[in-house]
């Protein structure tokens, strides 16, 4: 997503950089074993990390209300604030639990069946227990510090028609397309991010993308060509850092963030008694309709045993987009109210290439295009045009803007 920027909002990004982790994780306990036919896995990983902020704040990300900042961040700094140099960010224990499940059948065409199911469970004593410097963590960050949640849980069933295997699955799981895992506007969207887990002490590239409840077919339809469907019946956001937390660089997207402060000057307290506020509407939220996908992997021997990739999506947004009105509300008519919505019906069109070259490098590069994808308009903008009362109520454009992103790796 191309996005206008001002200097200040460049400088955010800094504190992912001044933070060092260490964490241990205990070996993977396994057991296979076997109920009557069907060949059972269950697999078990506990771990225990910790990550220490190791460089004071820089004033140029604080706003200058309390004399310690020079920057217009009032609305992007209470993380920044709430750790000092040495304070401990994150204090973390979890855990990670797996089944697996399979059945052989004798069929003609039905070969096998089965399942998989995948859990986690954590707590960081550090956000829930401990209090912060600046602004304490709201009801929404306390709870997202511990818990547990089912992740994947699939069935599957493979089959054979003639030469054809088929494998078809069902349910949560993660479907990945594509030659780029994280980089924003490659073809890799079918699941969303979870920002929170993956910046854990001890996390492991599973724990990045949460798994979404799908149909999914594969077809060898010949030896060199497989066909690849999905249709989504659910649909997640990702799940970005809660506001106070180290690593949040907005106080007012996440959930249960905001309002937005109009005063740098003045302390956050002080915005509230004066009215000085941009308060929040409910968010809104797509359904979980229209959202598929279709794939083409081409296995080309002749092209040093390339493999091509095609792909067509079409998806609702995992990103938050910030939008707004200039009439507020009855408890602020004087001010504009700004909300979270995430746009719909975007369409993907991708390719992608894996191949190997002659010295035995292995290089994989795509290019992805998106017809009607919303371009965000810069906060500042956002939050001033309000202020003058222009019309920002549709704050991006659709139809009118395409964006194309290329990625590639080895």
């Amino acid at each position: 997503m191309t996005r206008k920027t001002q200097p200040w909002q460049h400088w955010t990004k800094l504190p992912l950089a001044v933070a060092i982790a260490a964490g241990v994780s205990g070996p993977a306990s396994a057991v296979s074993f076997y109920m009557g036919d069907v060949e059972a896995q269950f697999n078990t990983t506990l771990s225990a990390g910790a990550a220490w902020r190791t460089e004071d704040a820089d004033k140029r990300l604080l706003a200058p209300h309390d004399g310690r900042g020079t920057a217009s961040a009032n609305n992007y700094d209470d993380g920044n604030r709430n750790f000092d140099k040495g304070d401990t960010v994150s204090k973390i224990v979890k855990g990670n639990s797996e089944l697996f499940l399979d059945y052989a059948v004798d069929s003609q065409y039905l070969t096998r069946v089965g399942g998989f199911v995948r859990g986690r469970y954590w707590y960081d004593f550090e956000l829930k227990d401990e209090s912060r410097r600046y602004v304490e963590l709201n009801d929404d960050a306390k709870g997202n510090a511990s818990g547990g949640e089912l992740l994947d849980a699939y069935v599957f069933s493979n089959w054979y028609f003639g030469d054809m295997p088929v494998s078809i699955r069902y349910g949560k799981q993660v479907v990945s397309w594509g030659e780029s895992t994280f980089i924003q506007g490659g073809i890799n969207t079918i699941n969303p991010i979870d920002v929170r887990a993956f910046r854990a002490p001890g996390s492991q590239l599973k724990d990045a993308l949460l798994p979404v409840e799908m149909f999914y077919m594969s077809a060898g339809v010949t030896e060199n060509i497989t066909l690849e469907t999905f249709v989504q019946a659910d649909w997640e956001p990702v799940r970005i850092d809660d506001c106070g937390t180290f690593f949040s660089t907005s106080d007012f997207v996440a959930d249960g963030c905001g309002p937005v402060f109009l005063s740098g000057n003045v302390s956050e307290a002080v915005n509230l008694q004066s009215g000085l506020t941009i308060n929040r509407e409910g968010d809104r939220r797509p359904d979980a309709d229209d959202q598929f996908g279709v794939a083409m992997r081409w296995y080309v021997p002749e092209l040093n045993d390339s493999e091509l990739g095609f792909y067509f999506i079409q998806y609702h947004s995992r990103l938050p987009y910030i939008s707004g009105r200039t009439n507020g509300g009855p408890d602020n008519p004087n001010f504009p109210n700004y909300f979270i919505e995430y746009p719909e019906r975007i369409d993907l069109y991708g390719i992608s290439i894996n191949t190997t070259t002659p010295g035995g490098w292995s290089l994989g590069a795509e290019y992805s295009y998106r017809d009607k994808l919303p371009i965000q308009w810069n906060a500042f903008e956002l939050i001033t045009g309000g202020l003058r009362n222009e019309d920002y109520s549709l704050l991006y454009k659709r139809d009118q803007e395409k964006v194309a992103a290329a990625n590639g790796g080895n």
